[in-house]
């Protein structure tokens, strides 16, 4: 399939008692509104200080990512590396991509964690209602991310396979100080942003974590 990028970063961070769900999980990728046939490397990142990835996970952890664009939906190999798993991505088409990963154990029904990016590539349609996938755990933009701006906010629902969850949310800018929600059902929650740069957004319900990176302003300044 043809592959595009559009960044809002999901990722995924976990409240359990082993080594793997003590760490924060997330997408990372050098441009978030990347051009229409651009190579760009998309990479799984952990570790305890954003955006600082320290450790790749293990590969029967890992999952496989996928992602979703106006051509469908296709599936991403990726090259383990010391501290980074990394899939190289060329973007053909124009608009919103999702790209999603489910890490579990072996044996495990519910995922670990689940990241989500939102990559928008080129001058393609920044469509929110494109970024719901309603599989697992997700945290959900209800604005388009390509429209935050600094000292502006990004309304938020996390959900639980389609559905509104009750749930902490932490904000972790790549420059600045960290920021603590309390998510509820009925209104979204709206995340502050401050300077301009990537931020992900972590969020837990049980034993299961997610994580979303979304970029304050576009490259630029360009819109």
């Amino acid at each position: 399939m043809r592959v595009f990028i559009c960044v809002a970063v999901l990722l995924a961070s976990i409240a359990a008692p082993v080594s793997l769900t003590a760490h924060d999980h997330w997408f990372d990728a050098a441009d978030l509104y990347p051009q229409v046939g651009v190579g760009i490397n998309l990479e799984v990142c952990g570790g305890h200080y954003y955006p600082e990835s320290s450790f790749a996970v293990k590969e029967k952890v890992l999952g496989k990512i996928y992602v979703t664009g106006p051509a469908g939906t296709g599936e991403l190999s990726t090259s383990k590396g010391d501290k980074r798993h990394t899939a190289a991505v060329i973007l053909y088409s124009p608009g919103v991509h999702i790209f999603r990963l489910a890490m579990k154990r072996p044996g495990m029904e519910d995922p670990l964690y689940e990241l989500k990016a939102i990559m928008v590539v080129g001058d393609g349609e920044d469509d929110p209602d494109r970024y719901q996938t309603g599989v697992g755990l997700e945290i959900v933009p209800f604005a388009p991310v390509s429209g935050t701006v600094p000292g502006g906010d990004l309304p938020v629902h996390v959900m639980l396979d389609g559905k509104p969850v009750e749930c902490e949310i932490t904000v972790i800018p790549a420059e600045g100080r960290t920021a603590h929600y309390r998510a509820g059902t009925e209104e979204p929650t709206r995340i502050k942003t401050g300077k301009p740069g990537k931020y992900l957004v972590t969020a837990s319900v049980g034993k299961r974590g997610c994580s979303l990176v979304f970029q304050v302003g576009r490259p630029g300044g360009e819109k």
